[in-house]
């Protein structure tokens, strides 16, 4: 799993990424929270550990952002501080934490929250597994019915290129055969990100719960596209 640490102290964040790749996480270390905030709207992570007191900006702020974020809303959020726990964790909730740890920790520490968090990750990485899929896709906004063509896939969305130009946030129905299933899939989501040439990534939001699982085990069985495709 791909784990974003972000610590002014270098020393610390020395510590914790020796910690978190014991635990065979893949991980992006920073010590700008700044650049950290231009990585959480490029990249998805799995996990974020991020410190609270940081001279840019601080590890509320970098959380909230990932919250408004299209790739990490729903990330796991670790809060790390060394200072006034109780008033710390009730502003590092607030502003959108999952977890919150306290400095110093130790290697048992780091693995009992991990063993916490896991499962959540895992779920969220399924989630966004993404894979190649080509394929006709009959999509309608409002009463209008036009073709597209898909580029990739996952369980919670897809890009695809359209005959006519998306907006951003439009609600777009689509439908869609996968390899293995007779009947189309159908959903309705929300455009996410537009770019050149009618191309488009699209959010599902209303979707069958079989039509979901259909595309989730259709997914594991692909390989894995990287985050730059």
């Amino acid at each position: 799993m791909k784990i974003l640490a972000v610590d002014d102290d270098l020393n610390a964040l020395r510590t914790m990424q020796q910690l978190l790749r014991f635990f065979g996480m893949t991980v992006c270390a920073l010590s700008s929270s700044l650049e950290a905030a231009k990585r959480i709207e490029q990249e998805r992570f799995d996990g974020m550990f991020l410190d609270v007191i940081m001279p840019e900006m601080d590890g509320l702020e970098l959380t909230r952002r990932a919250r408004q974020s299209a790739l990490n809303e729903n990330t796991v959020i670790v809060i790390v501080s060394g200072g006034d726990q109780e008033t710390t964790m009730t502003k590092a909730y607030e502003a959108g934490a999952s977890f919150f740890l306290h400095k110093p920790f130790d290697h048992q520490q780091l693995k009992h929250l991990l063993n916490s968090t896991r499962g959540t990750m895992l779920a969220e990485r399924r989630q966004h597994r993404r894979v190649a899929l080509v394929t006709e896709v009959s999509c309608q906004v409002g009463s209008e019915k036009f073709a597209a063509q898909s580029e990739k896939i996952s369980e919670g969305g897809m890009a695809l290129t359209a005959k006519r130009a998306l907006a951003e946030g439009k609600k777009v129905s689509v439908a869609f055969a996968l390899p293995g299933r007779a009947s189309p899939i159908q959903a309705t989501g929300s455009v996410l990100a537009v770019f050149e040439n009618n191309r488009a990534s699209l959010r599902f939001e209303a979707i069958k719960a079989e039509d979901r699982a259909f595309i989730r085990e259709f997914a594991a069985g692909q390989p894995e596209l990287k985050a730059s495709s």
